[in-house]
């Protein structure tokens, strides 16, 4: 078999080992990128020739994986007759072959403390495989002044709506043959016309069932609207019906880029209608955490006015979900979100790029969520995947000890300050000034808060963003 299509195998494999994964909340950041990767990775290398180059770099991609499937500090494992691969890539065999050796591995990389700088370097270095989407051209962070306006006025009081449209999508965003469906909320609730109906935008990952992963990739996003008003009686959409909600947004194929618009009345929801878009995603980009946007620009592409643009819909967004199910753990720049967007400028122009006024929380919809109601620490079941025996892990008396009293209040801190430097927290560790708070070169769970709290006592820290935000 050629590296080519051992490498799209491996990577098909690795996409279930993750999606079982992410049920551990410790493991959850790291899948969740992880898995957005291997989306884009699998489309790329299908894509492929059958040509020398083409091998080279699947080969080389196959090393990579290998490095990731290997616990740490242990000497690689002999491959299974059956599934041993040309080169040596014994740790991608034992993934092939479904061992559970590879899934200790990764679990370990997710969720081990000591493992961030690997989980860094893992995603960097499987990114480097993909074309470079996230180019300093395609970042729009300068928003109209219509947008700036609407930024500044109070967020309408939706807290009922929120945990309404909570309930009724964990109740009927079902599918029988997978156990979650991938959205991204849009962050800006608006006011439908002149009542007091709220309504959500959502960017739902199209869901193909697993028995069609061999099939062409259908475009990644689906827009759709969730009006939360009674209006009257739509098409319901029930779960055990013929025409479940996973098969709605997964039929871009049909019915062209449109939103979908639903209603919710309690716990049921509603299809309403289609609409033409005027803006609309970029179907075929994987979204963009707060995290790689931070990476991907120069400190002189975030102006104090983009950072203010930034910040105020981060800040009011945590104050409208703060006691709502879809705030379970505190948010952090790898919950905050953005799409490639194309759309009208003020001068009717088209125009395509990342706007950060429209920030997304990435969130994860299906049986785990009905069931806990978004917590999965304690969920056992089928397709959960085995944790290693409490003998094997030294226990500390201080993970379980909150390193701040209010943890969401941190995590909305902490995004704030590396909005306003620019630039991920994680960068400053390496610099002499901070070292004290890395002993021998590792960061600890209190690290980050202390180099904050040294950052906002700084004279001038956040002078400049003080003022009211106004359109000029």
């Amino acid at each position: 078999m050629s590296a080519l299509s051992l490498a799209i195998r491996a990577i098909k494999r690795l996409q279930g080992v993750v999606d079982d994964l992410r049920a551990q909340p410790a493991c959850l950041q790291f899948c969740e990128s992880l898995k957005i990767i291997l989306i884009d990775l699998l489309k790329c290398f299908r894509s492929l020739p059958e040509d020398k180059h083409s091998e080279n770099e699947a080969s080389a991609l196959l090393e990579r994986l290998d490095k990731l499937c290997r616990l740490q500090n242990t000497p690689a494992q002999p491959a299974p007759p059956s599934v041993a691969l040309d080169g040596g890539s014994s740790c991608v065999a034992l993934l092939l072959a479904e061992s559970e050796s590879v899934v200790w591995a990764i679990r370990d990389v997710a969720s081990n403390p000591q493992s961030l700088r690997q989980r860094k370097t893992t995603l960097a270095s499987l990114k480097a495989f993909l074309p470079e989407d996230l180019e300093q051209g395609n970042i729009d962070i300068s928003p109209s002044d219509t947008d700036l306006r609407s930024i500044g006025d109070e967020p309408p009081e939706c807290g009922r709506e929120i945990r309404s449209l909570h309930a009724a999508l964990s109740a009927q965003c079902l599918c029988t043959d997978s156990d979650e469906m991938l959205a991204r909320i849009r962050l800006r609730s608006t006011l439908e016309g002149d009542s007091a109906n709220i309504t959500f935008g959502m960017v739902f990952m199209a869901h193909p069932h697993r028995t069609q992963t061999d099939l062409p990739l259908q475009p990644l996003w689906q827009d759709t609207d969730f009006d939360t008003g009674s209006g009257i009686d739509y098409e319901e959409i029930r779960s055990d019906s013929g025409y479940p909600f996973c098969s709605y947004i997964s039929a871009q194929d049909e019915h062209g880029i449109v939103m979908l618009k639903f209603t919710i009345r309690g716990r049921k929801l509603y299809f309403e209608d289609t609409m033409e878009l005027s803006s609309y995603c970029e179907t075929d980009k994987p979204s963009v955490s707060l995290g790689q946007l931070l990476e991907g620009i120069s400190a002189s592409g975030l102006t104090e006015k983009r950072k203010e643009v930034l910040s105020w819909p981060l800040a009011k967004s945590i104050w409208q979900y703060y006691n709502s199910p879809w705030m379970q753990q505190p948010w952090n720049k790898e919950s905050v979100h953005f799409l490639l967007e194309r759309r009208h400028d003020e001068d009717g122009h088209d125009v395509a790029g990342i706007f950060v006024n429209e920030p997304l929380l990435s969130v994860s919809i299906g049986r785990r969520m009905q069931a806990s109601g978004g917590d999965t620490a304690n969920e056992s079941g089928p397709g959960t995947v085995k944790r290693e025996p409490d003998a094997q892990r030294r226990r500390s008396p201080f993970l379980s000890r909150p390193r701040h009293p209010i943890p969401k209040m941190l995590a909305l801190g902490m995004m704030l300050v590396e909005i306003q430097l620019g630039q991920p927290i994680e960068t400053l560790y390496s610099q002499t000034e901070w070292s004290k708070y890395c002993p021998q070169g590792k960061e600890n769970q209190n690290t980050d808060h202390r180099i904050c709290k040294d950052l906002i006592g700084k004279k001038h820290f956040f002078e400049d963003i003080s003022d009211p935000l106004e359109a000029p």
